[in-house]
């Protein structure tokens, strides 16, 4: 496996797998109407939003995307 940076392109899967967890992974937690609400929002254009401000990052399993995160700022905190 390796991580690297994330890629314009690469936004399409990365909203795939953010989407995916919302339903089958945090709707155990939290209401499945809220986490399909986000789960509409987060497409690929979200998706580039937040990496044109943030530090994200793709997992790869033999250059397949398996897993994503993003290291930002809290609220515009500068600390």
């Amino acid at each position: 496996m390796i991580i690297r940076r994330f890629k314009p392109e690469d936004a399409e899967k990365v909203s795939t797998i953010v989407c995916r967890n919302f339903i089958e992974i945090n709707s155990r937690n939290y209401p499945l109407e809220e986490m399909q609400t986000l789960a509409s929002v987060y497409n690929p254009e979200k998706i580039l939003q937040i990496a044109s401000y943030a530090h994200t990052y793709v997992i790869c399993d033999e250059n397949i995307i398996i897993g994503t995160g993003s290291i930002s700022s809290f609220w515009g905190s500068e600390t």
